[in-house]
């Protein structure tokens, strides 16, 4: 399943769902480049062809600098919700991936429209961990 996650879609019942309908076809599942974006979606439905650029546009790229600690509390919450859904269901899932290491370097900087910078991924543009992957790691030695 690739993990392409906004803050808002999908639902994490939605998530769920699928992953126990790819079970119940026999389907070995793996969590594949997986990141959740932290800016809001620029249409409905965008998928990854980074071939689909957009003219610049401010209202979808509200964080140049850095996110409101409100924003980044709400995405540390909905990242640690993913997680704790592949924890529920590490029986069938035999992997996570994530889609690359650092903010810095995420694919979704620049995407769909050149200028836009995204904190998609658990550390830093310094190769910093965020205080998620502490979180993380507890909650995985908890199960």
């Amino acid at each position: 399943m690739q993990g392409y996650v906004g803050m808002e879609s999908p639902s994490l019942e939605e998530y769920e769902a699928a992953i126990r309908a790819y079970v119940s076809a026999g389907v070995k599942v793996m969590i594949t480049e997986f990141d959740l974006s932290a800016l809001p979606s620029p249409r409905r439905n965008i998928g990854a062809n980074i071939s689909e650029v957009e003219a610049y546009r401010q209202e979808v790229n509200p964080y140049p600098d850095g996110l409101p600690d409100s924003v980044y509390t709400t995405w540390n919450d909905r990242m640690m919700g993913f997680f704790d859904l592949f924890l529920r269901n590490s029986d069938p899932i035999s992997r996570v991936t994530l889609w690359g290491v650092s903010d810095g370097n995420s694919w979704k900087n620049d995407f769909p429209m050149r200028g836009r910078t995204d904190y998609a991924l658990l550390f830093d543009r310094n190769y910093q961990p965020k205080p998620i992957v502490d979180d993380i790691i507890q909650a995985a030695q908890e199960k």
